[in-house]
Formats: structure tokens, C-alpha cells, sequence
């Protein structure tokens, strides 16, 4: 109980497992089942196309004083992160395949995609700051039952503002797509268009001490099926940090979900992340502490109640060493 990766899901209700049935598991407790790759002697020639792209413009350090016009241009800063890592089958492979980077490609075998552009506003800045965004993860792989593939692509953006000495406020928002396709099982063939909007308070009540309330709103659409989702989210968070000593970090949030569509579908478990149609409380506790200069021991508590269901309770602990 709860040592797998995966849950399964009796889509079908006919008490077989079947492949497209099994789902990553939304809460640690709940994977009971793990997915292993088995090998068989049959090996294919494959060509290997792995790109890496990191790009930083900071206008500060080329605009001098002189250049009164363009003073505000040093409020910015540009970062842009690519990656790529592409396998393809095929005995004719060309070195200009390797600039091929459509999902087009009949003969991909594995694909890796991740984007992020990132402009930041005042960065570091104690009195405001923000950040405009766009990011994308895209991966598919190819295994003996077809198919299989995700992506998330969304823009974002965020902004904080210093009210009081040690008072904050800041806005989140984020708009995009979750799109999940499978070759051989229909049911998992979704795009989700969602947005969320964050506005959130927080507090610092000394150097160790701060807590924060955030809302979250999130309205979300199956765009290939009839299946809508809404969250709203209430959230608290109390963080006390000992600088290389110890950290402590509780959080408790009460989500209202609700959700129209096909009960018990991979949309559903999508839109909604394990959690039920209705009320439904998560919390958790998390506690770090610092036993010698190169050993660090934590405990973890996490707790939910979902609508009628039964409370979860877990307990975790770990040792880690630092070298």
C-alpha cells in the first residue's frame, strides 16, 4: 500500500487491469502499482539529437548613465532555456534529421521538449518586482503498444508589490493547455484549456517567522469533450526557518471542486488531481533539522479529507547526508 508509482483505474468495470487502466498516482499513498520497462534481444539503430540553449540579456550592463532615454530598459532582465532530446529510428538517417524537431516524424522512438522564456521586471527589487512567461513540456514515447504523450504550454504572469515593511501582496496568473494522446486508447486523448488566477498575502513577522493566505481560482475545459472543471482554492501557509539549523513548514488548504463530465475518466482525474467533486481538505506539515554540519533528518505529515471518503494520514521520514 502506497509503495508504487501508479493507481489503477477499472475504467471499463470488468476487474481486469489492463495498460491504459494504470495512472500516476496523484498522492504518494495511493500508488500501488510500479511500471517497469522489460527488454526483449531485438534492438533497433537509432540517431540521437540532443540540443541544449541557455540565453541571459540583462540590459544594465551595457546601457551607461549618458543614455537617459533607455534608463528604464535596466529594469529588465531575459532569460531564455531550451532543451531538446530526440531519438528516431531508421537505417537512412541524415545529419540535416537532426534539425527535424516536428512530432511529425514517423520514425521518433522518444522526445524531450522544454521551453521557458522568461522576462523579469525590477528583478531583486525589495519595494516590486514581476514576470511575464511562457513555458512548454512536451515528451512522447513509443512502446510496443503505441503511443504515448504529454504536454503543458502556458503563459503566466506575476507581480509583487511591498505594501508595508514587512507586508507583501501578489498576483499570479496563468493561461494554457494540458494535452494528453495515446495511440491505441481513446479515452486519453484530451486538451484541457484552463486558466488560475493567485492573488496572495504574506506577512513576515520577524527574520524566522512568516505566514501567508493565498486564493486560487481555476476554471478548466476539455476541449475535445463535453468534460468542464472549477477550483477554488484556500490556502494558508506558516514557514519558520533557523538560518542552518532547522526549517518547519505547515500548510492547510480547503479546495471546492467541481466538475461536469464522464465520472471516473483520465479527464476527471486530470482536471481534478486526485481529489473529489466538492469540499475537500489537504494539510501538511514538514519539519528539517540540521544534526551535524554534513547530516540533515526531516519528518513529514501529510493529511486530506476528501468529501465522504475516509482521512489519510502519512508519515515520512528520511536521513540525508550532504557530500
Amino acid at each position: 500500500q502506497g509503495e508504487g508509482s501508479y493507481i489503477w483505474n477499472d475504467y471499463n468495470v470488468d476487474s481486469i487491469q489492463q495498460v491504459n487502466e494504470f495512472e500516476i498516482a496523484p498522492f504518494g499513498d495511493l500508488g500501488n502499482y510500479e511500471r517497469f520497462v522489460v527488454f526483449n534481444n531485438e534492438f533497433i539503430r537509432t540517431a540521437k539529437t540532443e540540443v541544449r540553449q541557455l540565453i541571459d540579456i540583462r540590459p544594465s550592463k551595457f546601457i551607461g548613465p549618458d543614455n537617459k532615454n533607455a534608463q528604464w530598459l535596466k529594469l529588465l532582465f531575459w532569460r531564455s532555456r531550451y532543451y531538446l532530446l530526440k531519438k528516431t529510428s531508421g537505417s537512412d538517417n541524415r545529419f540535416s534529421d537532426s534539425f527535424n524537431f516536428s512530432l511529425d516524424d514517423i520514425d521518433i522512438v522518444s522526445f524531450s521538449n522544454n521551453i521557458d522564456h522568461t522576462l523579469f521586471i525590477n528583478q531583486g527589487s525589495p519595494i516590486f518586482n514581476g514576470e511575464l512567461g511562457f513555458r512548454n513540456n512536451q515528451n512522447r514515447l513509443v512502446l510496443i503498444s503505441g503511443f504515448e504523450g504529454r504536454q503543458r504550454s502556458s503563459k503566466f504572469a506575476k507581480g509583487r508589490y511591498n505594501i508595508k515593511k514587512k507586508v507583501d501582496i501578489s498576483l499570479e496568473g496563468e493561461q494554457g493547455n494540458r494535452k494528453s494522446v495515446a495511440e491505441n486508447y481513446e479515452a486519453k486523448n484530451f486538451d484541457i484549456s484552463f486558466y488560475e488566477i493567485t492573488p496572495e498575502l504574506i506577512v513576515r513577522l520577524n527574520k524566522s517567522l512568516r505566514w501567508s493566505l493565498a486564493y486560487s481560482y481555476s476554471k478548466q475545459s476539455n476541449l475535445t469533450g463535453p468534460e468542464i472543471g472549477t477550483t477554488r482554492d484556500f490556502g494558508g501557509e506558516l514557514t519558520w526557518r533557523r538560518l542552518q539549523k532547522s526549517n518547519l513548514n505547515a500548510r492547510m488548504n480547503f479546495v471546492i471542486n467541481e466538475f461536469d463530465g464522464d465520472r471516473g475518466s483520465p479527464v476527471e482525474l486530470e482536471m481534478l488531481q486526485g481529489l473529489t467533486t466538492g469540499n475537500n481538505w489537504v494539510w501538511s506539515i514538514n519539519y528539517t533539522q540540521r544534526i551535524k554540519k554534513s547530516i540533515d533528518a526531516s519528518v513529514s505529515y501529510n493529511g486530506r479529507k476528501s468529501g465522504i471518503n475516509r482521512t489519510v494520514h502519512t508519515f515520512s521520514a528520511q536521513m540525508k547526508i550532504l557530500f
